[in-house]
């Protein structure tokens, strides 16, 4: 609290020197209440996920710093409709809350980005590459993938698993996986830097994740690294959150927190070159609103608004 204090205070100051048009904070319960604290304005505030999904539902602390944050701030700006549910159940006022779904840079996120001399590079060049980009923690359900691989493989033994080396559960699960006859299927990709990303995705053959909410809290919206899957024409298997059952999604679902039905519904994607292809190609369609250029021109026009607002 010591520490969150003078960091409040750090930001006061540095904002009395710029004394900026806008102040636009990331993260509800964080910098956002720092920002509503500071009773700058005009303010934005962007809801990351957890901080107005699972975290607020969980800490009755946290929910009342956001529900204050939502209060005072001038706009909020959430991923999905679900998300802006949330807010409003939070007491952000609807007429304050705009919609900005995560985005990429889709001149460089593209299908064409797939790279021949990476896949062989990770030893992936004639099989079927699965990519997990989440954290090895509990927070991130990565358990649920780590009891898959090897059902998978059972299925599906050309598969080959392409894992981030990140997160505090992640020494012991490599740990496991040398141990482990099928150990050659996983291989380890240290730290990737966000240019790399682009060859990354659009060279895998399906793009995995794990993540669900706290007691399925809606308002987590979709992670940038999926958008950017998207776009790359990489196709997906996700959870069966309420998030991707809209009609812009056009992952497979499994059920969320079942490792035996995420394998099966990994299985059975990789063996349909068809399926996968299609919905590779329909991923990149509807992945246009999720344009870099679009959302950012949207987030400019915000805050044209409220600075005309302020000036009056």
């Amino acid at each position: 609290m010591l520490n969150y204090a003078r960091k409040v205070i750090e930001i006061g100051r540095f904002l009395r020197q710029i004394d900026p048009d806008v102040a636009h904070a990331h993260y509800v319960n964080g910098y956002g209440f720092a920002l509503a604290l500071l009773n700058f304005h005009p303010s934005v505030v962007t809801a990351m996920g957890s901080d107005i999904g699972s975290t607020s539902y969980t800490s009755k602390f946290v929910n009342a710093r956001v529900r204050l944050t939502l209060k005072l701030i001038d706009a909020l700006t959430v991923k999905d409709e679900l998300a802006r549910n949330r807010a409003i159940q939070l007491g952000c006022s609807a007429s304050r809350i705009y919609i900005e779904p995560s985005c990429c840079d889709q001149s460089k996120f593209v299908p064409f980005a797939r790279d021949q001399r990476l896949r062989e590079e990770l030893g992936i060049a004639g099989s079927k590459a699965v990519f997990y980009g989440r954290p090895f923690t509990e927070q991130y359900r990565s358990m649920v993938f780590t009891n898959a691989v090897p059902r998978v493989l059972k299925q599906c033994p050309e598969a080959k698993f392409v894992v981030i080396e990140q997160g505090a559960d992640f020494p012991a699960w490599k740990e496991h996986v040398q141990r482990q006859p099928w150990r050659n299927q996983v291989v380890f990709v240290p730290f990737i830097p966000h240019q790399d990303m682009p060859r990354y995705l659009a060279s895998m053959d399906l793009y995995v994740d794990t993540f669900y909410s706290v007691g399925d809290v809606a308002g987590h919206g979709h992670g940038t690294n999926l958008v950017e899957a998207m776009s790359t024409g990489c196709a997906q298997v996700l959870p069966d959150r309420a998030e991707y059952k809209a009609s812009w999604c056009q992952a497979a679902l499994y059920r969320r927190g079942e490792s035996a039905d995420l394998a099966q519904v990994i299985s059975s994607v990789l063996k349909d070159d068809l399926k996968r292809t299609i919905m590779g190609r329909d991923s990149r369609t509807m992945s246009v609103p999720f344009d870099e250029t679009k959302v950012m021109r949207d987030m400019e026009r915000l805050y044209e608004r409220l600075i005309k607002r302020r000036s009056k």
